[in-house]
């Protein structure tokens, strides 16, 4: 193995001085942009609606999968209806099992 000490100065980005202050600004303009744009009420609100609409439509699908498993629910029929249309202009109360 060689002793020799390796250069690195080419790679060195401060190097040409004029290029690096270029960067760093492009840079620090990008950075204030995205600092500037999250700040806005829009950007904030799309931010957190779409893990609000998701957490949404995950409770959707829960309740209606929820609520498919479930006994069917009767429906009432007109003769139901007709029942309680009696009772109430007979003013009696319905029969209990």
């Amino acid at each position: 193995m060689e002793n020799e000490r390796i250069d690195f100065s080419r790679l060195d980005p401060a190097r040409d001085a004029a290029g690096w202050e270029s960067r760093m600004s492009v840079l620090a303009r990008r950075a204030q942009a995205i600092r500037d744009n999250q700040h806005r009420l829009g950007t904030r609100l799309w931010t957190w609606g779409r893990p609000m609409l998701a957490a949404a439509a995950v409770l959707a699908v829960v309740t209606w999968t929820l609520a498919w498993r479930r006994a069917p629910v009767q429906i009432p029929s007109a003769d139901t209806a007709l029942a309680v249309a009696g009772w109430a202009v007979k003013d009696e109360l319905p029969p209990t099992k």
